[in-house]
């Protein structure tokens, strides 16, 4: 992976459903990226199961993220990261997630490396 600069990196560190924490972070990233700010997404921790590719939250009333995570382009987020780590520790693999969207998997060192080349970290 090549450096990349980030005005906003959004860590999202929740499960999906359990509160409004991952779809807050979503929001945030969509609506920087749509102000032109070089906007990244960090899946960390419980956050990885945000990105599972089957998703039914109509029977709790919420929006799948799964819809939400696909139109990330559209609104200008390229650069979407997935901790192998935490999907290693939660025994998902690539199989397991939304097979739309492009994400890169990044090591622990790459995570730092992330982190320290974002002007702005928000974590959710």
């Amino acid at each position: 992976m090549t450096a990349i600069t980030l005005d906003l990196l959004v860590v999202q560190c929740h499960a999906p459903y359990a509160s409004a924490t991952a779809n807050e972070g979503l929001d945030l990233a969509l609506a920087s990226a749509a102000f032109e700010k070089v906007t990244g997404i960090l899946f960390q921790g419980d956050g990885v199961y945000q990105l599972l590719a089957e998703q039914s939250p109509d029977g709790i009333h919420q929006k799948n993220l799964s819809k939400v995570l696909s139109a990330a382009p559209i609104y200008g987020v390229q650069h979407l990261f997935v901790s192998e780590t935490c999907l290693q520790e939660r025994k998902l693999s690539f199989d397991h997630l939304i097979s739309r969207i492009e994400l890169t998997p990044v090591s622990i060192a790459q995570v730092k490396e992330l982190v320290r080349g974002a002007a702005h970290v928000m974590r959710f």
